[in-house]
């Protein structure tokens, strides 16, 4: 039984051509791990930084805003890639076409979920929390913070008993780093804090 399932599969398989082959491990693949982080999310456990730091990477080597280059965002773009991908070289079997479609698609993708998340973490932070509570205490930094105000970074912080993910700059001389400790000096805005690293 198990011989003839690996055998009929083995033809399905070599039926397909090498574009078709990618585009199958691509969005097989991508699919996966995004159901894998849905369920981790749901279990209370979300964090991009569970795959890597990939996110902390992608904004520091690119300058683009970190809310766009995120682990879901990534893997929602080779989702879409690779199903797009395939449906549109099923019906004209023109690898350029299917690749340019496929390519726009998962950038669309890509800016839809950056925007969605925004959105939801902006609701997160409505008039039901005062986050002039937060001053004083303790956080963890989630995405590396540029020194002397020169860019945004992120940090998780416990505010009236539920946890925040803000942004956050800081005065210090150099970066603060994924992982380290902070205190929160003062609140510029609604979602914006300015931290320093605990000596």
């Amino acid at each position: 039984m198990t011989f003839t399932l690996l055998s009929a599969f083995n033809g399905w398989w070599t039926s397909h051509t090498t574009i078709e082959q990618v585009l199958w491990i691509t969005a097989v693949l991508a699919t996966i791990l995004l159901a894998v982080q849905a369920l981790i999310g749901f279990g209370g456990g979300d964090h991009d930084d569970a795959f890597g730091h990939v996110e902390e990477a992608s904004a520091a080597d690119s300058g683009i805003d970190y809310q766009f280059i995120t682990v879901k965002n990534l893997l929602a773009f080779f989702a879409m890639f690779g199903w797009s991908g395939l449906g549109v070289y099923s019906s004209t079997h023109n690898p350029v076409t299917s690749l340019v479609v496929a390519l726009v698609a998962g950038l669309i993708t890509m800016f839809l979920m950056a925007w969605i998340f925004k959105q939801m973490n902006k609701l997160q932070v409505d008039g039901t929390m005062d986050i002039k509570t937060a001053i004083g205490k303790g956080a963890e930094v989630y995405l590396k913070i540029p020194a002397n105000r020169s860019g945004k970074g992120k940090v998780h912080v416990t505010i009236q008993s539920s946890l925040r993910e803000l942004d956050a700059i800081t005065d210090d001389a150099t970066d603060i780093n994924t992982g380290d400790m902070v205190f929160i000096k003062e609140v510029l805005a609604s979602d914006l804090l300015i931290v320093a690293k605990h000596n």
